[in-house]
């Protein structure tokens, strides 16, 4: 796996999408306060950062990230996410994304078997 995971915040504005990107950050903190996070701008001449997040971790942050994303998406029960890393995707909702399917998503980026939700 590619120690770069970009989560996509779907369907918001780049401003609201920064907001949304800072709260998730928040979230995955608590639950992995070691991992190196990277907000980046969709549109390269916009002052706001957008709705992407890079996450910069190893395979063995995976739950703890997954779980922080859960804690996210069930607060925020309309938005759905988009998580990318070596050119596979996985598009999870708030409404019934769980920790441990988030999880699985990462170790399917990781190389280990696992199916894609969307």
């Amino acid at each position: 796996m590619s120690n770069e995971v970009q989560i996509h915040l779907l369907d918001m504005t780049d401003a609201e999408g920064e907001i949304q990107a800072q709260q998730l950050t928040a979230d995955i903190k608590n639950r992995a306060p070691d991992i190196q996070t990277e907000m980046r701008s969709k549109v390269s001449n916009s002052q706001d950062m957008g709705a992407t997040l890079v996450l910069l971790l190893g395979t063995a942050a995976a739950q703890a990230i997954a779980q922080g994303i859960a804690t996210y998406l069930s607060r925020r029960g309309n938005t759905s996410i988009e998580i990318e890393a070596d050119g596979r995707k996985y598009t999870f909702h708030g409404d019934g994304a769980s920790a441990a399917e988030i999880a699985k998503a990462f170790m399917g980026l990781s190389g280990q078997s696992s199916a894609p939700h969307s």
